[in-house]
């Protein structure tokens, strides 16, 4: 477990952050989500996203990092997650600054995130594709064996 350590910018004038700190591996994570996202949000609007709105692929949510007063409501929200899923990201500024979370998770739970995400963003594609695209269930083994030495 590493507790979040926030630049000191973050830690005087930033928005609340998780308590924990991402590990790289969770962040490479992230960056494949979001990277994924982008490609589905093309494909349903058919121009870029700058990543500067909020955005909702099915439950799977992205809010760009907030600039307004602390006061308000949108200064409290994560910034990336999947609606009902207690796993909250929040960064400072931009993705991939200053990023934290709201648990302390294992190997297998931060993989187990990451497939959930990634297969609500699947079953969006698939929707809107039905009949030319094969059912996310029938394409990737959803099931995360247990990283030996993991309590999940």
């Amino acid at each position: 477990m590493i507790y979040y350590q926030p630049e000191i910018g973050q830690l005087l004038f930033g928005n609340p952050m998780g308590g924990f700190e991402m590990p790289p591996y969770a962040c490479s994570m992230l960056t494949g989500l979001l990277d994924n996202f982008d490609q589905v949000y093309w494909n349903q609007h058919q121009h870029e996203w700058q990543r500067d709105a909020c955005v909702e692929i099915g439950p799977v949510y992205f809010r760009p990092y907030w600039w307004g007063d602390d006061d308000t409501p949108e200064a409290g929200l994560p910034n990336f997650g999947l609606t009902d899923d207690p796993v909250e990201i929040r960064w400072y500024k931009h993705a991939k600054r200053g990023q934290s979370v709201n648990m302390d998770l294992t190997p297998g739970q931060w993989a187990a995130w990451h497939d959930r995400v990634y297969r609500a963003m699947m079953m969006i594609e698939y929707e809107r594709n039905r009949g030319i695209m094969t059912h996310p269930d029938e394409c990737y083994h959803w099931h995360i064996e247990p990283i030996v030495g993991d309590k999940t």
